[in-house]
Protein backbone atom coordinates (compact mmCIF):
# COMPACT_ATOMS: atom_id res chain seq x y z
CA UNK A 1 0.00 0.00 0.00
CA UNK A 2 2.95 2.26 0.84
CA UNK A 3 4.76 1.12 -2.20
CA UNK A 4 1.33 2.44 -4.35
CA UNK A 5 1.33 5.54 -2.80
CA UNK A 6 4.86 6.50 -3.57
CA UNK A 7 3.95 5.38 -7.49
CA UNK A 8 1.25 7.88 -7.41
CA UNK A 9 3.67 11.20 -5.69
CA UNK A 10 6.13 10.28 -8.10
CA UNK A 11 3.63 10.48 -10.93
CA UNK A 12 2.18 13.16 -9.84
CA UNK A 13 5.78 14.70 -9.11
CA UNK A 14 6.76 13.72 -13.13
CA UNK A 15 3.40 15.45 -14.31
CA UNK A 16 4.37 19.14 -12.58
CA UNK A 17 7.90 19.27 -14.57
CA UNK A 18 8.01 21.50 -17.51
CA UNK A 19 7.31 20.90 -20.84
CA UNK A 20 10.55 21.24 -22.63
CA UNK A 21 12.27 20.39 -26.51
CA UNK A 22 14.46 17.71 -24.75
CA UNK A 23 11.70 15.84 -22.51
CA UNK A 24 9.65 15.66 -25.98
CA UNK A 25 12.65 14.11 -27.67
CA UNK A 26 13.24 11.27 -24.88
CA UNK A 27 9.58 10.79 -24.87
CA UNK A 28 9.18 9.87 -28.67
CA UNK A 29 12.47 7.91 -28.58
CA UNK A 30 11.27 5.95 -25.58
CA UNK A 31 7.79 5.85 -27.38
CA UNK A 32 9.16 4.26 -30.60
CA UNK A 33 11.10 1.83 -28.61
CA UNK A 34 8.50 -0.19 -27.86
CA UNK A 35 5.65 0.76 -30.52
CA UNK A 36 6.00 1.11 -34.00
CA UNK A 37 4.30 4.15 -35.06
CA UNK A 38 3.17 6.94 -38.13
CA UNK A 39 4.42 10.37 -37.97
CA UNK A 40 0.48 11.66 -37.42
CA UNK A 41 0.22 9.11 -34.61
CA UNK A 42 3.41 10.14 -32.72
CA UNK A 43 2.51 13.82 -32.62
CA UNK A 44 -0.85 12.85 -30.82
CA UNK A 45 1.22 10.78 -28.22
CA UNK A 46 3.54 13.77 -27.94
CA UNK A 47 0.26 16.13 -27.85
CA UNK A 48 -1.18 13.97 -25.08
CA UNK A 49 2.09 14.01 -23.02
CA UNK A 50 1.96 18.12 -23.06
CA UNK A 51 -1.03 18.07 -21.77
CA UNK A 52 -0.79 15.58 -18.88
CA UNK A 53 2.37 18.02 -18.11
CA UNK A 54 0.94 21.40 -18.95
CA UNK A 55 -1.55 23.73 -16.02
CA UNK A 56 -5.50 22.17 -15.96
CA UNK A 57 -4.32 19.87 -18.71
CA UNK A 58 -4.37 22.60 -21.21
CA UNK A 59 -3.51 22.59 -24.47
CA UNK A 60 0.16 22.46 -25.91
CA UNK A 61 1.10 26.51 -26.47
CA UNK A 62 2.88 27.68 -30.04
CA UNK A 63 6.00 27.16 -28.35
CA UNK A 64 5.24 23.68 -27.22
CA UNK A 65 3.57 22.65 -30.50
CA UNK A 66 6.50 23.81 -32.45
CA UNK A 67 8.17 21.71 -30.48
CA UNK A 68 6.20 18.59 -31.28
CA UNK A 69 6.22 19.28 -34.52
CA UNK A 70 10.45 19.22 -34.66
CA UNK A 71 10.32 16.07 -32.57
CA UNK A 72 8.48 14.05 -35.59
CA UNK A 73 9.99 15.83 -38.20
CA UNK A 74 13.74 14.74 -36.50
CA UNK A 75 11.98 11.21 -35.96
CA UNK A 76 11.26 10.94 -39.65
CA UNK A 77 14.32 12.41 -41.07
CA UNK A 78 16.29 10.05 -38.69
CA UNK A 79 14.33 6.83 -39.83
CA UNK A 80 12.50 6.36 -36.85
CA UNK A 81 8.87 7.05 -38.46
CA UNK A 82 8.17 5.86 -41.94
CA UNK A 83 4.60 5.89 -42.76
CA UNK A 84 4.64 3.87 -45.85
CA UNK A 85 6.88 0.83 -43.85
CA UNK A 86 4.17 1.27 -40.86
CA UNK A 87 0.91 1.16 -42.73
CA UNK A 88 2.51 -2.04 -45.03
CA UNK A 89 3.74 -3.94 -41.45
CA UNK A 90 0.79 -3.16 -39.86
CA UNK A 91 -1.33 -4.23 -42.94
CA UNK A 92 0.27 -7.90 -43.33
CA UNK A 93 -0.28 -8.20 -39.25
CA UNK A 94 -4.05 -7.08 -38.97
CA UNK A 95 -4.67 -9.30 -42.05
CA UNK A 96 -2.87 -12.30 -40.26
CA UNK A 97 -4.67 -11.52 -36.96
CA UNK A 98 -7.74 -11.48 -38.99
CA UNK A 99 -8.99 -8.36 -39.76
CA UNK A 100 -10.96 -7.72 -43.12
CA UNK A 101 -9.49 -5.15 -45.70
CA UNK A 102 -12.36 -2.70 -44.32
CA UNK A 103 -11.08 -2.83 -41.11
CA UNK A 104 -7.69 -2.86 -41.96
CA UNK A 105 -8.20 0.72 -44.05
CA UNK A 106 -10.24 2.33 -40.74
CA UNK A 107 -7.52 1.21 -38.18
CA UNK A 108 -4.87 2.91 -40.19
CA UNK A 109 -6.97 5.87 -41.42
CA UNK A 110 -7.53 6.46 -37.16
CA UNK A 111 -3.80 6.13 -36.86
CA UNK A 112 -3.10 9.03 -38.96
CA UNK A 113 -1.89 7.13 -42.10
CA UNK A 114 -2.58 8.69 -45.57
CA UNK A 115 -4.39 7.42 -48.25
CA UNK A 116 -1.35 7.09 -50.45
CA UNK A 117 -0.17 4.99 -48.06
CA UNK A 118 -2.89 2.48 -47.24
CA UNK A 119 -3.17 2.04 -50.88
CA UNK A 120 0.01 0.95 -51.16
CA UNK A 121 -0.32 -1.64 -48.21
CA UNK A 122 -2.90 -2.92 -49.45
CA UNK A 123 -1.91 -3.23 -53.10
CA UNK A 124 0.67 -5.25 -51.71
CA UNK A 125 -1.00 -7.30 -49.53
CA UNK A 126 -3.72 -8.01 -52.47
CA UNK A 127 -0.48 -8.54 -54.88
CA UNK A 128 0.91 -11.72 -52.02
CA UNK A 129 -2.73 -13.24 -51.19
CA UNK A 130 -4.65 -12.40 -54.21
CA UNK A 131 -7.95 -13.53 -54.25
CA UNK A 132 -7.58 -15.62 -50.90
CA UNK A 133 -7.00 -12.21 -49.26
CA UNK A 134 -10.37 -12.35 -47.62
CA UNK A 135 -10.98 -15.54 -47.32
CA UNK A 136 -7.27 -16.23 -45.55
CA UNK A 137 -8.35 -13.13 -42.80
CA UNK A 138 -12.10 -14.51 -42.28
CA UNK A 139 -10.71 -17.93 -41.70
CA UNK A 140 -8.35 -16.13 -38.97
CA UNK A 141 -11.37 -14.19 -37.36
CA UNK A 142 -12.99 -18.02 -37.09
CA UNK A 143 -10.21 -19.82 -35.73
CA UNK A 144 -9.76 -16.66 -33.13
CA UNK A 145 -13.35 -16.54 -32.24
CA UNK A 146 -14.04 -20.44 -32.18
CA UNK A 147 -16.48 -19.86 -34.79
CA UNK A 148 -17.87 -22.00 -37.68
CA UNK A 149 -15.62 -25.66 -37.56
CA UNK A 150 -13.54 -24.09 -34.76
CA UNK A 151 -16.14 -24.37 -32.50
CA UNK A 152 -15.99 -25.53 -29.17
CA UNK A 153 -19.84 -26.56 -28.76
CA UNK A 154 -22.52 -28.32 -31.02
CA UNK A 155 -24.17 -25.50 -33.39
CA UNK A 156 -27.32 -24.16 -32.77
CA UNK A 157 -29.56 -21.62 -35.43
CA UNK A 158 -29.18 -18.95 -32.63
CA UNK A 159 -25.55 -19.60 -32.53
CA UNK A 160 -24.55 -19.17 -36.32
CA UNK A 161 -26.88 -16.19 -36.18
CA UNK A 162 -24.57 -14.38 -33.73
CA UNK A 163 -21.63 -15.85 -35.59
CA UNK A 164 -22.88 -13.97 -38.96
CA UNK A 165 -23.63 -10.89 -37.17
CA UNK A 166 -20.12 -11.02 -36.23
CA UNK A 167 -18.70 -11.43 -38.91
CA UNK A 168 -20.68 -8.56 -40.28
CA UNK A 169 -19.57 -6.38 -37.99
CA UNK A 170 -15.63 -7.01 -38.11
CA UNK A 171 -15.78 -6.06 -42.32
CA UNK A 172 -16.78 -9.86 -44.20
CA UNK A 173 -19.29 -10.19 -46.40
CA UNK A 174 -22.49 -12.45 -45.77
CA UNK A 175 -21.71 -14.55 -48.36
CA UNK A 176 -17.85 -15.24 -47.48
CA UNK A 177 -19.13 -15.65 -43.50
CA UNK A 178 -21.94 -17.95 -44.46
CA UNK A 179 -19.59 -20.06 -46.14
CA UNK A 180 -17.19 -20.43 -43.06
CA UNK A 181 -20.32 -20.56 -40.16
CA UNK A 182 -21.67 -23.50 -42.78
CA UNK A 183 -18.00 -25.37 -43.48
CA UNK A 184 -18.49 -29.09 -42.26
CA UNK A 185 -14.68 -29.29 -41.20
CA UNK A 186 -11.42 -27.75 -41.02
CA UNK A 187 -9.83 -28.91 -43.36
CA UNK A 188 -12.43 -28.37 -46.54
CA UNK A 189 -11.81 -24.43 -45.68
CA UNK A 190 -7.99 -25.16 -45.86
CA UNK A 191 -8.80 -26.66 -49.07
CA UNK A 192 -10.20 -23.75 -50.42
CA UNK A 193 -7.58 -21.19 -49.42
CA UNK A 194 -4.76 -23.80 -51.40
CA UNK A 195 -7.06 -23.62 -53.98
CA UNK A 196 -7.39 -19.95 -54.41
CA UNK A 197 -3.98 -19.98 -54.33
CA UNK A 198 -3.30 -22.64 -57.16
CA UNK A 199 -5.03 -20.01 -59.74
Amino acid sequence: MKDFGKKEDKAKEREKRPVTARYLENAATYYLGRYASCAENLGRVLERKVRRRNEGHAAPSPEQTDWIEATVAKCVRLGLVNDTEYALTRTFSLHRSGKSERVIRGTLKQKGVGDADINAALDALREEKGDSLELEAAIAYARRRRFGPYRTSKPDEDKARRELASFARAGFSYQLARMIVEAADIERLSALVTADHAR
